[in-house]
């Protein structure tokens, strides 16, 4: 899909919704963990790694806006001061990430989506939970946000609403399949 705008022949309404969460203290963590649950900060060949993982976690759920980037795009996006990608690891496989994108007192969480195999088994939750409690960690964080739409994985709003976020916009976007 592509974005487009309202009337564009074909367009298709896509619900957007933003969160937010404003203290530490909304965080409701996940009760599904296992110990063979592993978080692991990409620190080598980084802008590959969060371009493989766009396209793979987001390419079922129609991400589009970073579909084209070129490789100096992605070493921009992750060589950035607060910039922080962390893979979701099983044992020795990969189950999914989050990207962080630290910006003064705003966090956004920029990227979070699981590999379609692992969808449905509590890896969502967790990883969610460890990304939030990361992103308060830094020094002078007031807001920690995210946004996710209709075309997202179907456990999406309902993974940030149950880990404490709460909306604070909605928006529609147009796309063209």
């Amino acid at each position: 899909m592509t974005l487009t705008t309202q009337g564009a022949p074909g367009a298709q309404a896509v619900q957007v919704w933003s969160l937010h969460m404003l203290s530490p203290h909304w965080l409701r963590p996940a009760a599904t963990r296992s110990s063979d649950w592993q978080l692991q900060v990409v620190t080598d060949d980084v802008a590959t790694v969060s371009a493989q993982m766009y396209r793979e976690v987001g390419e079922p759920w129609s991400w589009v806006d970073r579909a084209h980037w070129r490789v100096t795009q992605w070493r921009a996006w992750v060589e950035r001061p607060g910039h922080l990608l962390t893979l979701a690891m099983v044992g020795n496989e990969c189950a999914g990430y989050v990207e962080l994108d630290c910006q003064g007192p705003a966090i956004e969480i920029a990227y979070f989506g699981l590999l379609a195999p692992w969808i449905g088994r509590g890896i969502g939750g967790w990883l969610l939970t460890q990304a939030l409690r990361t992103a308060w960690q830094f020094s002078g964080v007031q807001i920690v946000w995210v946004h996710t739409c209709s075309l997202d994985g179907p456990g999406a709003l309902q993974n940030y609403q149950a880990r404490g976020m709460r909306i604070f916009r909605t928006d529609v976007e147009w796309r063209l399949a």
